[in-house]
């Protein structure tokens, strides 16, 4: 588990124990006790290189899940609400339901591999419709895990295509109040503090030049069987 859902984790356990110390049941409160890990996450970042693989052998849920994480800067969450409904190819933006903080619900611009994914998709002979991801989170951890299978355990690590995301987008725009509205950041000071060092201009170049292009005759919304 993360750091912080241990934190969150132990918040809660500490509630109940709290309650039962007040109604006697305990005599204390045993998690004050416990030394927790830092709730700061390591930023990790995916490299061009092994993205382009997870994206080639990739099937339809998990590319989604790594297009719009990546390349949209969406929580896992945000992808869980988010529907093909909310793309607006005339306005060049996709519309975010988020609900983590006061800047969360957004409108998110197209960057050029989403862009191009989604116009793929939306305007194939048979659309998509209704939500991104409308899957089980344990269905769709199935899918990673046969697409880690294929590709000898190349994994993403947890928040890295969001890091991802923001790392190459404040190189290849050089903004971090246009990257922390994109990524709905209370403040550019959050972004530009995580992600300023973490790629350079040449790996974000290469980064934005990712394209998944089908085989001919794929079908693009197969799933694993």
């Amino acid at each position: 588990a993360s750091p912080r859902t241990v934190w969150n984790y132990c918040a809660k356990l500490s509630a109940t124990l709290n309650f039962a110390v007040k109604k006697g049941i305990l005599k204390k409160n045993v998690v004050n006790d416990v030394r927790l890990p830092s709730k700061k996450s390591e930023v990790k970042i995916m490299t061009p290189e092994d993205l382009q693989i997870l994206l080639e052998h990739s099937t339809h849920y998990p590319r989604v899940y790594m297009m719009f994480g990546a390349f949209g800067g969406l929580r896992s969450s945000e992808i869980n609400v988010t529907s093909w409904d909310d793309i607006d190819f005339e306005a060049n933006q996709v519309y975010v339901p988020g609900k983590k903080n006061a800047h969360a619900e957004r409108w998110v611009e197209f960057t050029p591999p989403l862009r191009a994914y989604c116009e793929l998709m939306l305007k194939s002979e048979k659309p998509p419709s209704g939500l991104l991801m409308p899957i089980c989170d344990s269905t769709f951890r199935n899918h990673l895990n046969k697409l880690y299978a294929e590709t000898d355990g190349l994994r993403i690590p947890q928040n890295a295509l969001r890091h991802s995301y923001a790392s190459h987008h404040l190189v290849a725009y050089g903004d971090p109040t246009l990257t922390a509205t994109e990524m709905g950041h209370l403040t550019p000071q959050t972004t530009y503090a995580h992600y300023r060092k973490a790629v350079k201009k040449q790996q974000a170049l290469k980064f934005w030049n990712i394209r998944w292009v089908p085989e001919d005759g794929e079908d693009l919304m197969a799933v694993a069987a």
